[in-house]
């Protein structure tokens, strides 16, 4: 599988897009003044989301069971440890701990009616996602055939479904969840790792210049619409294909390490801490991070010692 060290960059600023919107959102309960445009979260998520269907396209050769097992180690063990850490934090502040099977396993609903405040919503996506890739991966179909499925997904979402309602609808839209708005930006993120040296030679300068096009085009287009976040998905798509080949500063890259352990904690923290202490939102902000890091780090580290204990057993065999 290629190397593509500006991932990780990209992950990191995707993550403190989400933690920076979320901490506005704190912020603003105490300072209704505090108002942030655009979206900085919802921009970070659909850049997630194209960063996932790309990471998940350069792995469309290995054996399904191996891909579908090392999914399953890169989502639940960090995130049910999150639920629980973030349980104990809503029972030291007596808030009500109560938890669905939609959340703790993470399949399609139509409603959040449990406790966290983790936003899992994405990872019932990512999982969808995951399960979509691993049938499709099966039929080891050509990477054009691959190309024009995913072509044809993103049609079908605008030809045949319809714009959420709200933003209860945009993160749970239930069993028509891959048909949904924000489903569109998997496609176009493996679109972008199919045919990647092929769209590279646009150039990194026009691609970003594409992209600052389509991002400003979504200002004038409806909020949570399909056409407005698909213009925001072909920006992150431009940024990707301009510098996934790019070493970031050592401390971007190590933010990029953890990005998924910041996306789970930032906002159980700030509750915890706004239960407590009111923050402005600089301050907020550089809670969220620092807490949010902390568990990263040890996220990191219990996914690491999970994929080298499944690994373990498979050299050994190899051995014999």
């Amino acid at each position: 599988m290629s190397i593509f060290p500006g991932i990780q960059a990209l992950r990191a600023i995707a993550a403190t897009l989400v933690v920076f919107q979320h901490a506005a959102y704190m912020a603003s309960l105490s300072a209704p003044q505090i108002s942030i445009s655009p979206d900085f979260g919802r921009v970070g998520v659909i850049l997630f989301f194209v960063i996932s269907g790309f990471v998940i396209a350069l792995q469309r050769a290995k054996p399904v069971p191996e891909f579908a097992i090392q999914r399953a180690l890169r989502i639940y063990p960090g995130y049910w440890l999150a639920l629980l850490i973030e349980a104990c934090f809503f029972f030291a502040i007596h808030r009500v701990v109560a938890a669905t099977p939609a959340s703790v396993l993470l399949y399609p609903a139509t409603a959040s009616s449990d406790f966290t405040s983790i936003p899992y919503w994405t990872l019932v996506f990512e999982v969808a996602f995951y399960a979509v890739a691993a049938i499709t991966f099966a039929a080891r179909l050509s990477d054009l055939t691959l190309t024009v499925l995913c072509v044809a997904w993103i049609a079908a979402i605008h030809l045949f479904s319809h714009d959420p309602a709200s933003v209860t609808e945009y993160g749970f839209p239930g069993l028509s969840l891959l048909l949904s708005a924000v489903a569109q930006n998997f496609p176009m993120g493996v679109i972008c790792a199919i045919n990647y040296h092929q769209l590279r030679r646009i150039g990194p300068v026009p691609l970003l210049i594409i992209g600052a096009v389509a991002f400003a085009a979504s200002f004038h287009l409806t909020e949570l619409s399909r056409p407005r976040i698909f213009c925001v998905g072909l920006s992150s798509c431009c940024v990707l294909l301009a510098f996934a080949h790019l070493r970031a500063p050592r401390i971007v890259m190590a933010l990029g390490d953890i990005s998924y352990g910041i996306y789970l904690m930032h906002f159980p923290a700030m509750v915890f801490a706004a239960s407590f202490v009111t923050l402005p939102l600089a301050a907020m902000f550089s809670w969220g991070m620092i807490a949010s890091a902390s568990f990263g780090l040890l996220e990191h580290k219990l996914y690491n010692t999970l994929k080298a204990a499944r690994s373990r057993p498979q050299s050994a065999a190899g051995q014999v």
